[in-house]
């Protein structure tokens, strides 16, 4: 077959996008990509470009574009010809968390210049579930050193915890009754929050934590926690023959 003038510039263009591209490489800049009610920032960088093309966000399983709506917002960043790289930043907003009805949700970036995709990365996207545990405490009457632990799950930040003696008396830091453990660090997308009562236990008794968290939006929300105390003692008695 000949080949007309037409023919070899066309095959021309497609070994020459083929080869100055073919270092193209897209990553989600988050290893572990979480979501909470609070907005959620992902950056997809195309890497290796010589010139600008087209990055969308697709959930796997839908060949609709995820939308820039109230939901989802969708930021481009331009062609940067310094570094060859060009970026898309998706935001999981407070109504797209509520959108997402799965708790792993798997979303592809795809790069293209207007035909199939060049590249495409894929990851998953786990929607966090806020909650508060509280592990009491029951001791000997007359025991000192007990401690009670209010746990938060779901996070990816360390929350702010405060303690109170009841519901009204703060314990703002250690002293001679109490001694405030700082909050643990986040592990598995939760933290623990201790409270060591040093005074001796004599009565049942309750304690308020209050938990602040920013991704949650949760301000001094309140969990009650109880110290409970027993005693026993040891009656003779007289058996007669």
């Amino acid at each position: 077959m000949r080949l007309t003038k037409i023919h070899l510039l066309l095959l021309w263009k497609a070994i020459w996008v083929i080869a100055s591209d073919s270092s193209i490489n897209i990553t989600p800049i988050d290893d572990i990509v979480t979501a909470t009610v609070k907005d959620r920032p992902i950056t997809c960088e195309v890497t290796g470009l010589d010139s600008e093309g087209k990055i969308t966000w697709k959930i796997v399983g839908s060949s609709i574009d995820i939308p820039n709506t109230s939901n989802f917002k969708v930021t481009k960043v331009a062609f940067n010809g310094t570094d060859n790289t060009q970026s898309s930043v998706l935001t999981i907003l407070k109504g797209g968390y509520e959108e997402l009805t799965k708790v792993t949700t798997d979303i592809t970036c795809e790069f293209d210049r207007g035909g199939a995709p060049l590249a495409n990365e894929s990851f998953s996207l786990t929607k966090l579930t806020y909650g508060v545990s509280v592990i009491g405490a029951e001791v000997l009457k007359g025991t000192k050193n007990a401690s009670i632990t209010c746990t938060v799950t779901g996070i990816t930040g360390k929350p702010t915890v405060t303690w109170k003696d009841g519901n009204t008396v703060d314990i703002t830091s250690n002293n001679d009754n109490f001694t405030v453990h700082a909050v643990s660090n986040v592990t598995d997308n939760k933290a623990d929050a201790v409270l060591t009562v040093k005074k001796k236990a004599d009565v049942d008794t309750t304690y308020t934590c209050l938990i602040t968290s920013a991704e949650w939006e949760i301000d001094n929300e309140s969990h009650t926690v109880t110290l409970d105390v027993f005693d026993f003692s040891v009656t003779s008695t007289e058996v007669k023959r």
